[in-house]
């Protein structure tokens, strides 16, 4: 048999051709979206983790998908799997992804280079071993950064981040928002106080029911429709009905007018104890507490970020990454991770 005229004709030998046409329109951004994508087993949470809106990036995986030719996941209602060319794609991307961050290791700034000045919205009164320890380390690391921190409530936070006048915060957040992310730093848990001079100072045979007509003394933030509804919905439930005596949005002045003898009210656990210890409040039940809520770490996922407040929100992201909130009071420092500080 003679040999064929074209041996392209053949079956497969049109795939090196193919292979040039992949290599020469494949974005390899749509790569780094599908790392993600695999890494956090979700679009959303991939589309938080890069900053960018969830249908930017179903898009991205479309079009990579289009521009390899296959499905790179199989989809299973809200969940998916990768399919087995997404697993090759996920392996040789990866590396891909390490060889071009190892360039941009070797020509990026050093870190002392890096200046700028960031504006970073926060509530007040956080006491985070976490917390403060990133600040330091990333202090060492980035003298040339100097850092603005505004107190505020995080009703305020939010809106901020939501009208983009402001790009980074640090506040309560219970539930996930559209446009904007969110990462644990510590999770407080609240309890149940009162002051010295209260009837109640002192006592161990204290009962719920025994508390539910006293004078209460509540955060701002403390409603059916505010970020602190657990404490609302916990006396809703308890069929607390004494009178509200005293609100603040500031834990401080909560606390202050608690041991004044307004009323009982509710703080942050690790805040009320060393009060408690120099004997100006008293716990009371119950002793499983009353609620638990998280103080994040947040971002606008639109944002225009400067070099200084995305270096800083790359390390805190990495640092809350590589040393997840457990009790945070009872940590000891962790290891300052290595991130790009491009």
């Amino acid at each position: 048999m003679s040999e064929p005229e074209n041996p392209r004709a053949e079956a497969g030998h049109d795939i090196p051709q193919k292979n040039e046409q992949l290599i020469d329109r494949l974005d390899w951004n749509l790569l780094r979206t599908f790392i993600a994508i695999a890494h956090e087993g979700n679009i959303t949470r991939a589309a938080g983790s890069l900053h960018l809106t969830q249908s930017a990036v179903s898009q991205a995986l479309k079009r990579l998908e289009k521009q390899i030719g296959y499905a790179l996941i199989v989809r299973n209602g809200s969940r998916f799997t990768l399919s087995s060319h997404g697993e090759k794609v996920l392996r040789l991307a990866s590396d891909i992804y390490g060889s071009i961050k190892a360039i941009s290791n070797e020509i990026e700034p050093v870190a002392e280079e890096v200046g700028g000045h960031i504006r970073l919205l926060t509530l007040s009164s956080i006491e985070s071993l976490t917390y403060d320890t990133f600040l330091a380390r990333f202090h060492e690391r980035f003298p040339r950064i100097s850092l603005e921190i505004v107190c505020i409530r995080s009703e305020d936070i939010l809106s901020s981040l939501q009208k983009k006048t402001a790009n980074i915060g640090i506040g309560l957040c219970p539930r996930a928002l559209p446009g904007i992310g969110r990462s644990l730093i510590m999770e407080q848990s609240y309890g149940l106080y009162c002051g010295r001079s209260h009837r109640f100072f002192g006592r161990n045979d204290i009962t719920i029911r025994e508390l539910k007509q006293e004078n209460f003394v509540r955060s701002e933030a403390d409603r059916i429709d505010g970020l602190l509804s657990k404490i609302t919905i916990f006396r809703n439930e308890m069929d607390f009905s004494g009178w509200i005596s005293g609100t603040s949005c500031s834990i401080q002045e909560i606390t202050r007018m608690i041991v004044a003898n307004y009323g009982i009210g509710c703080l942050p656990e690790h805040i009320a104890q060393p009060w408690v210890d120099a004997g100006k409040l008293w716990r009371l039940p119950p002793a499983s507490g009353v609620a638990k809520s998280g103080i994040f770490l947040l971002w606008n996922h639109d944002g225009r970020y400067s070099n200084s407040e995305r270096v800083f929100l790359e390390q805190f992201q990495s640092y809350l990454q590589a040393y997840p909130p457990i009790s945070d009071e009872k940590k000891s420092g962790p290891v300052f991770p290595t991130i790009n500080a491009g």
